[in-house]
């Protein structure tokens, strides 16, 4: 079992995949550098990449009206960022840039979905975390315009 699998299934989002299933994915990401403020995508960007973040951290953000960045998150090691772009390809809704030197891990869409032909449990363990994910904003949505 690798490293890289052991650390994906300790992530919310791939918890409840099996480790083959984990290997599987991890046997079709490709190692990415990048260096300390370079840009991964922008906003508007097709997506169609998912990262797991070796080493170094990123800061995702946007720009207001004038250009100024308003920080969404920072991701740092052994986290999942762009997660969503191999299910939906739409485009990137924020930025995405290298806080310092970053190594990660990329799976395109391509390889993500010849992965789940072969482990479809990959994409039902995900759809449950990701609907958890809506419910969970829904509720805080609904408490906060109830105070």
């Amino acid at each position: 079992m690798s490293h890289t699998a052991e650390k994906l299934h300790e992530i919310e989002l791939f918890a409840g995949v099996p480790m083959d299933a984990l290997e599987a994915l991890v046997e079709k990401m490709i190692p990415r550098n990048f260096k300390a403020g370079e840009l991964l995508f922008r906003t508007g960007d097709t997506g169609d990449t998912m990262y797991f973040i070796h080493s170094g951290r990123i800061h995702i953000f946007i720009e207001d009206d004038n250009g100024k960045n308003i920080t969404i998150t920072h991701y740092g090691e052994n986290q999942v960022f762009g997660e969503l772009s191999p299910i939906d390809q739409r485009t990137r809704s924020a930025h995405a840039e290298a806080a310092e030197n970053l190594d990660v891990l990329a799976l395109s869409r391509e390889s993500f979905l010849q992965v789940l032909d072969t482990y479809p449990q990959i994409g039902i363990e995900m759809m449950i975390r990701l609907a958890w994910r809506v419910r969970n904003t829904t509720e805080l949505l609904q408490r906060e315009n109830t105070i």
